[in-house]
């Protein structure tokens, strides 16, 4: 599992500025098997889970804080499997 924001905040960049894989994780998972992948996204971080268990904790995010953009997630051509991308929108407010 992989964070990166664009334009700024690519996984180039932050493998060089952070070597120590505080943005990645791998994931234990079985071939050919369903996995369950979770972000859970707050005002300033983000938590990975891959099957209930956490692989990313309390991802700093990069970035223009008052940005607004979409959660992506990217599948290797090389895969041979599919994905399916399900969402639920919150609003957070921080102005109490």
């Amino acid at each position: 599992m992989q964070y990166f924001t664009y334009p700024s905040w690519k996984f180039d960049r932050l493998r060089r500025d952070y070597p120590d894989g505080r943005f990645e994780a791998g994931a234990d998972i079985a071939p050919d098997e369903p996995i369950n992948r979770c972000v859970e996204v707050g005002v300033t971080s983000a938590t990975v889970r891959v099957d209930g268990r956490v692989v990313l904790r309390d991802i700093e995010a990069k970035g223009d804080p008052a940005a607004v953009g979409d959660l992506g997630l990217w599948v290797d051509t090389s895969s041979c499997g599919g994905a399916t991308l399900l969402a639920r929108r919150h609003s957070l407010r921080t102005d109490g």
